[in-house]
């Protein structure tokens, strides 16, 4: 019986070990899991304000170039496209501009003074 008694009691501890051990690993990799996972999204949220500003830059030059009309919101900040002007008074077509070509370019074969250099 005492033989008994001692190996319910040294199981019972390597029980407790084992439940005491797996709730500490749980807890050290929750910590790092959360670690990680706020400085992502630090990281992610600062990127996108990065591109959010870069892309207004882009709206705001787009506008000023003439080629497109942007929607602002009661504040000025912009909201989205009023309407896309694509196509410039530019080139009308190619009756006024003229015919495009592509001529072959002749190449004189290399001679031993263009090899040496």
């Amino acid at each position: 019986k005492i033989l008994l008694i001692r190996l319910c009691k040294g199981k019972i501890i390597d029980v407790l070990l084992s439940v005491v051990s797996v709730v500490f690993g749980a807890l050290i990799s929750w910590a790092v899991s959360y670690w990680y996972y706020k400085r992502a999204g630090s990281e992610l949220k600062y990127e996108a304000k990065r591109l959010h500003q870069q892309t207004n830059l882009i709206l705001l030059s787009l506008e000023q170039a003439g080629l497109v009309t942007l929607k602002r919101d009661s504040c000025g900040g912009l909201t989205g496209f009023d309407e896309w002007k694509i196509r410039g008074a530019g080139l009308k077509s190619t009756g006024e501009v003229g015919e495009p070509s592509v001529q072959a370019k002749q190449v004189a074969p290399p001679t031993a003074e263009t090899t040496l250099l």
